[in-house]
C-alpha cells in the first residue's frame, strides 16, 4: 500500500474516531457500561490468543469490528471495500507478521 492510500485510510479512521469522541463529549452518544467494555476487552484478548497473537500486539492492527461499531455510532457509512481492505490487512498482519504484511496486502490490492 503506498503512502497516499495509507494516509487515506488513516484519515478516514481518525475522522470517524474524532466524530465519536465529539459526540461522546456532547452526550449525543454514550460509552458502553464498564462491564460491557471489560467483557469486550477479555473477548478480544481471547480471540488474539486463539490467533497466536500476544497481548503486546493489541494496538498494532486495526480491528474491523471496532471500526464498524465506531462508524455505526457516528452515523458514518463504512464502504464495503474499506471494510474488506481492513479485514484483509488484519489477516495479512496475523499471517505474514509485521515485517511481511505489506507485501501480502499489496499482492491482492496491487497497491
Amino acid at each position: 500500500m503506498d503512502m497516499q492510500n495509507r494516509t487515506i485510510i488513516a484519515i478516514i479512521i481518525m475522522e470517524c474516531q474524532s466524530r465519536w469522541i465529539a459526540q461522546a463529549l456532547s452526550r449525543k452518544v454514550y460509552l458502553p457500561s464498564e462491564e460491557d467494555m471489560l467483557s469486550d476487552v477479555e473477548r478480544y484478548y481471547e480471540e488474539m490468543k486463539e490467533k497466536g497473537l500476544s497481548e503486546e500486539s493489541t494496538h498494532q492492527g486495526i480491528q474491523a469490528d471496532y471500526m464498524e461499531w465506531v462508524f455505526a455510532q457516528t452515523g458514518m457509512a463504512m464502504e464495503h471495500y474499506i471494510k474488506d481492505m481492513i479485514e484483509y490487512l488484519i489477516h495479512c498482519i496475523a499471517t505474514a507478521g509485521i515485517d511481511g504484511y505489506m507485501e501480502a496486502f499489496s499482492q491482492k490490492y496491487g497497491i
